[in-house]
């Protein structure tokens, strides 16, 4: 049987000792633990090799769950992340998403469902507790409405490139007024408020 190193990050030892508890005469072994995100950033980074798994804590200070998660993934993208919180809320499960986590528990979950968690990340999948999966459609579902068609992408290249709302009407053999009405939803889809942002946006983002 494969067995598996964990490094713990949460700011509370209670949740610390409760899991170290929990993970006793199983696959998994918790090796390291850490206060906050920046100590177990510093621990991860001497010797990543020695761990497969983070389970960390969204809230913690110094650095947060989801930064230290990002920054996992952007580094040591083979160790398997797995966030917990004492809530579901939708801002925090986007965050932790965002941040390329493989699962999500909350801390009030039983070892029946750390231990699933656990066996489905670290086989290459996701695990994502069931209370918080109507959020998760409700993110995935709001990151595909925010999606520019390739419509929006050909408007948005010819802003960046400073062409007038005429000219770029007269280009693509629209009115003007639905040029307005296109530029006014690329808008709200990238969280733009004027022409500048949107084209700070669009090089950011590699869209033009």
């Amino acid at each position: 049987m494969d067995t598996y190193n964990i490094i713990l990050a949460d700011d509370h030892h209670i949740i610390i000792d409760g899991i170290r508890s929990v993970l006793q005469y199983t696959p998994f072994t918790v090796v390291a633990e850490a206060k906050d995100g920046q100590e177990a950033l510093d621990i991860i980074s001497q010797n990543p090799e020695n761990y497969q798994v983070l389970i960390s804590d969204i809230g913690m200070p110094v650095l947060s769950g989801t930064e230290l998660c990002k920054t996992v993934k952007q580094n040591f993208p083979y160790i398997k992340v797995l966030m917990l919180s004492m809530y579901g809320s939708e801002l925090v499960v986007e965050e932790a998403l965002k941040a390329g986590t493989d699962g999500f528990i909350l801390k009030n979950s039983g070892k029946t469902q750390l231990l699933q968690a656990l066996e489905k990340i670290t086989n290459n999948e996701n695990y994502y507790a069931e209370e918080i999966i109507p959020v998760i459609y409700s993110h995935l579902k709001k990151e595909k409405s925010n999606t520019l068609t390739p419509h929006e992408l050909e408007i948005l290249k010819l802003i960046v490139q400073e062409f007038s709302r005429e000219q770029i009407a007269d280009k693509l053999c629209i009115s003007v007024r639905t040029f307005d009405n296109h530029r006014i939803k690329i808008l709200e889809k990238t969280g733009c408020n004027n022409t500048i942002a949107l084209v700070k946006y669009a090089l950011s983002n590699n869209l033009a």
